[in-house]
């Protein structure tokens, strides 16, 4: 059943915020003071259905992609750009307020650049045996078959028909496909998950498939299927092979701006032994936080894996306060070197200071700890 109601303002998620019969519900793609037509969602008695915007916002846009409020990828694009960045800042603000913390909050840093360098496209088959390959609908298990994204980087482009060309090789297998995509250097670095084994007959069709799509790399669950050339990104002035499947920030312009956030934080701390943010793609364990906003010093816990997985790369010359730069790869070399450059100086800056259970037994394992302590200038030199 259809009912009218007057949204109030934009909730924290994106949705449009309404009252009825004294009960809070949730309208997508609507803006504070709409009159729209909304129907009742089944199973959702807060959720409505948007079905028609009676008087609209001053504020309203028209959308940048076709899919906007088909495809579930993008909860905001009918909003203007200043007021869309108010009120996230603003979400910032209510929240540091709810936990009674006092701070400047600075204004939105536009990080979108060139667009998104990573998406994950699913392929599932329909009732009708067609396999569709796109993003997930809004609300919904079902695909969006899409042709096109516009907040996609242009080094994606074909990344799409990449997918789908996978997704059409793979049908027989009639298993539903996750097919990570990354834009590298080198071509598009592309993670298929949920095909099961891959029979050694496919490989030459997948080859063809990979020259065809200028595929950099080819793994399945993280395993390598073929290579034609290393999946680099470019990560400050570091060039950095990606882990099969790895995370990676979703956009250049976002990787940078997180840096550079780091970075001033690590100026402002102006302690004689701290963690080494190294640029931006880090990996820490225990003992000090380190995250893009900066560095908490605190003991225990272990911070969620960040950019690049198991990678240490150095900041850029000038800027790390004094901070040794030392890139280190995902391998036994990078591995090798991160030891002998990080852990065992900073052993000896502890052993100097008076403490004989330094490093700590988790720091020699290769796969936790990518994160070193910055060592004091009287040990610096050694």
């Amino acid at each position: 059943m259809a009912e009218q109601l007057v949204i109030d303002h934009v909730g924290h998620l994106g949705d449009g915020v309404a009252f009825a019969d004294g009960q809070t519900v949730f309208v997508p793609y609507t803006l504070g003071g709409e009159t729209v037509e909304a129907e009742h969602v089944a199973d959702h008695p807060d959720r409505r259905k948007l079905l028609r915007v009676d008087a609209a916002s001053p504020e309203r846009i028209a959308p940048l992609c076709k899919y906007f409020s088909v495809c579930g990828g993008c909860a905001i694009q009918h909003w203007q750009p200043d007021a869309y960045r108010a009120w996230k800042r603003q979400i910032v603000v209510d929240t540091l307020a709810h936990a009674h913390i006092e701070c400047p909050v600075d204004e939105l840093t536009d990080a979108h650049g060139a667009g998104r360098r990573r998406i994950t496209a699913h392929a599932r088959r329909g009732g009708d045996g067609e396999v569709r390959v796109g993003f997930a609908a809004a609300g919904s298990h079902a695909i969006v078959d899409i042709d096109a994204c516009p907040i996609l980087d242009p080094a994606l482009n074909g990344a799409l028909d990449a997918a789908r060309a996978l997704a059409e090789l793979l049908k027989p297998a009639a298993k539903p496909l996750d097919i990570q995509v990354t834009a590298t250097n080198g071509g598009l670095d592309i993670d298929v998950r949920g095909s099961g084994p891959l029979p050694t007959a496919m490989i030459a069709t997948l080859s063809r498939l990979a020259e065809q799509h200028r595929l950099a790399r080819l793994t399945r669950h993280g395993e390598l299927v073929l290579m034609r050339m290393p999946p680099v990104v470019s990560v400050g002035t570091a060039q950095v092979t990606l882990p099969p499947g790895s995370f990676l920030q979703a956009t250049a312009a976002g990787e940078e701006s997180a840096g550079r956030a780091g970075i001033r934080a690590l100026q402002r701390r102006k302690t004689h032994r701290r963690p080494v943010l190294r640029g931006r793609t880090f990996r820490t364990t225990s003992r000090s936080k380190v995250t893009h906003l900066g560095i908490r010093q605190r003991r225990g816990g272990r911070d969620r894996a960040a950019e690049g997985g198991d990678i240490d790369v150095g900041t850029e010359a000038g800027q790390g306060g004094g901070a040794r730069s030392v890139p280190a790869a995902a391998d036994a070399a990078g591995i090798a070197r991160f030891r002998r450059r990080g852990v065992r100086s900073a052993a000896a800056g502890r052993a100097g200071a008076g403490s004989s259970n330094w490093p700590p037994a988790r720091y020699k394992s290769s796969s936790r700890c990518l994160a070193t302590w910055q060592r004091s200038p009287a040990t610096r030199a050694s």
